[in-house]
């Protein structure tokens, strides 16, 4: 599909993914109440859609909380409901019986939602995420099941995840095993796949175009809105690097440090003088349009200034990077082009020129 413009001043709303995003484990990526504080100022709505189906919206809501975050349970969307939604299409009376390698939460919603839940591998489809918990038992139970014909759903195709001690494995690892086993490759449900992007657009009542996909995987995150054409920001706090995003295609319209450095983008982006962690609009000593920060080498040697075209801030804002392959034969003010990035001065704040909407 053709990716869209990504057009700050159209945005209505993001979907954001959670680990790796807003945070490692128990630890917290940036200062979520300020950040959130700072995107409702924007006038910007938001989802929180994770893979993670070992917990219910509810308990999220109880995390978001724990960082200082207010949310409803609305607002959450997890493979659990993607998994849900795809059964519903196949029996919309849940008059399936479903056996489930997961763990307690996914089995609550399946429940909730009308489906009869088994551990017996008698059964008409197989829904298997994330168990933290698992037993060759129960990989064994799952694999008969499928092997006698049952449907085999699987929430996510996340081979690891991120905790504070490193990557682990994920739901993704038990699918392979499963899929070893029984050759049957699983039908997957989140994200890549539509059924939570199209869960969120309803609930965020946006079209895509207005709705910028926030994420840490490339092959989730990333790959699922580009395929529905939404805008899409990749942040480097979780599992993808720098060299990984640079050689994605299509790349993502952002390329980011982190969270706190979005937001900075965001405010910088969405209207001249928006000021970044809350400072104040101000006068440039360099007189009225003009820049008062130094210049800096361009990467061959030369030497660049920053051109404005207003709304200057106080205050630092995060170093950002924006991947633009489709501009590289244009020259942009105060910017550098390196290996088809373009990058600002080290020295050179993002709220203080619009011309130097990108830095790191």
């Amino acid at each position: 599909m053709p990716q869209p413009a990504l057009d700050p001043r159209g945005l209505r709303g993001l979907i954001l993914d959670m680990d790796g995003v807003l945070w490692r484990g128990e630890q917290p990526l940036g200062d979520l109440p300020a950040l959130f504080a700072r995107l409702q100022a924007l006038g910007l709505r938001w989802v929180f859609v994770t893979n993670n189906a070992t917990r219910s919206p509810a308990d999220y809501v109880r995390k978001l909380a724990r960082f200082g975050v207010t949310a409803r349970a609305d607002q959450i969307l997890n493979a659990a409901l993607a998994a849900v939604a795809a059964l519903r299409e196949r029996w919309p009376q849940a008059q399936a019986v479903v056996h489930v390698l997961g763990e307690g939460p996914l089995q609550a919603m399946l429940t909730e939602a009308g489906f009869r839940v088994t551990a017996e591998p008698q059964a008409d489809a197989v829904v298997a995420a994330l168990d933290r918990t698992c037993t060759y038992d129960k990989l064994a139970r799952a694999a008969l099941a499928i092997r006698r014909g049952a449907w085999f759903v699987g929430t996510n195709p996340d081979r690891t995840y991120p905790t504070p001690e490193g990557l682990v494995p994920g739901a993704g690892a038990l699918l392979a095993a499963l899929e070893a086993a029984t050759d049957v490759p699983p039908t997957v449900v989140g994200k890549p796949e539509p059924w939570l992007f199209r869960l969120a657009l309803e609930r965020l009542q946006a079209r895509p175009e207005q709705v910028l996909v926030v994420g840490d995987r490339l092959e989730t995150d990333i790959l699922g809105g580009q395929r529905l054409g939404l805008p899409t920001a990749l942040v480097l706090s979780g599992v993808t690097d720098r060299a990984q995003a640079e050689v994605w295609n299509p790349s993502p319209h952002l390329v980011v440090r982190d969270f706190t450095a979005l937001v900075d983008w965001l405010a910088l982006r969405r209207g001249p003088g928006t000021p970044a962690r809350g400072g104040r609009p101000l006068r440039p000593p360099g007189g009225r349009g003009a820049c008062s920060l130094p210049s800096f080498r361009h990467a061959r040697g030369g030497r660049t200034r920053c051109a404005p075209t207003g709304g200057h801030t106080a205050g630092h804002a995060q170093h950002t990077l924006l991947r633009q392959p489709w501009r590289a034969s244009r020259p942009v003010p105060g910017l550098v082009l390196r290996r088809g990035l373009w990058y600002s001065g080290r020295r050179c704040h993002p709220t203080d020129c619009e011309g130097c909407m990108v830095a790191y």
